[in-house]
């Protein structure tokens, strides 16, 4: 049957009527309202508005999904399910905001979400409802929490007006607890771009395979699958196999195309080769030909 569901706290249903709209929220189209109006119609409000008390009593302001609103407004809707946060947590919402306009600082996000999770009881999927954004963008801001706090305060002095992004938090706090510090030294001393720590992560887990991964591989003899002793340590050593397998996929993908660019290079130059040595055939052939002529003029030939 699977698990049930964690409700989602502070859900309410809420009177279109008494929604006040965000003055800085992006101007959306009428088209796009058109195509969201109807998945509204089709598929019913799939996520929540997040909202918060309004300037007028008995009125909210909503803080993410003017879009959901007018829609539903569009359809003639009375009333839509709302998420409210009432205004003890002001500070996350200045957050969410920022976030919805495009710009917000990673920690403060990170910290944001760790503190409505903890007290509204939220999951991942309730933060990403609540702030129009995936479980996996949440899962991925969280992480950053991980960060020890000394590291924290060397990021926040040293970055010279060039702050981390989240994307390269993320992989600060990946690292074991007494490696973020030099990595966030790396990345900042060497000015280093996501891409390039991405490289970097693959071909290390090519070289180096997990200690755990071998662990529980050196567990399994040849003929005798009972060999790992307990399901989690299957289901570990299955995970593995199966990551390895996308590993090696990947690594030849990027291998393929690689070579393929090389080929598609060396395919050009060669092209390019030929055809200067054809040209310079052609003018040498024509001044060869114009040598012959003035010298069987001059009687030398």
């Amino acid at each position: 049957m699977g698990r049930r569901k964690k409700p989602l706290q502070h859900l309410h249903k809420v009177p279109l009527a008494k929604l006040e709209l965000s003055k800085r929220a992006k101007p959306a189209t009428e088209e796009d309202l058109a195509v969201l109006a109807g998945a509204l119609a089709s598929r019913g409000q799939q996520e929540p508005v997040l909202i918060t008390e309004g300037s007028a009593p008995e009125s909210w302001r909503v803080v993410v999904g003017v879009r959901r609103v007018l829609a539903a407004r569009r359809l003639g809707w009375r009333e839509v399910d709302a998420i409210l946060l009432p205004g003890r947590y002001a500070a996350e919402l200045r957050v969410i905001e920022q976030l919805q306009e495009g710009r917000y600082e990673p920690f403060a996000l990170a910290d944001s979400l760790q503190r409505l999770k903890v007290e509204c009881d939220w999951t991942q999927a309730h933060l990403g409802y609540a702030i129009g954004r995936t479980r996996d963008f949440v899962a991925n801001i969280l992480a950053i929490t991980q960060i020890d706090p000394a590291v924290r305060r060397y990021i926040a002095e040293n970055v010279n007006g060039h702050p981390l992004t989240a994307r390269h938090l993320r992989y600060v706090a990946r690292a074991a607890a007494g490696e973020q510090l030099e990595m966030a030294r790396r990345i900042i001393a060497e000015n280093l771009s996501t891409k390039h720590l991405e490289r970097s992560k693959h071909s290390e887990a090519l070289r180096h395979p997990q200690p755990e991964f071998i662990r529980v591989r050196a567990l399994r003899r040849a003929g005798t699958p009972q060999a790992p002793r307990s399901p989690q340590e299957w289901r570990r050593y299955y995970r593995q196999l199966t990551t390895d397998l996308r590993r090696v996929d990947r690594q030849e993908q990027r291998e393929t195309l690689r070579a393929l660019d090389l080929l598609a290079g060396a395919r050009l130059r060669r092209r390019l080769i030929k055809r200067e040595a054809n040209r310079k055939r052609r003018t040498l052939a024509r001044e060869l030909r114009q040598a012959r002529r003035n010298l069987e003029r001059a009687g030398s030939l």
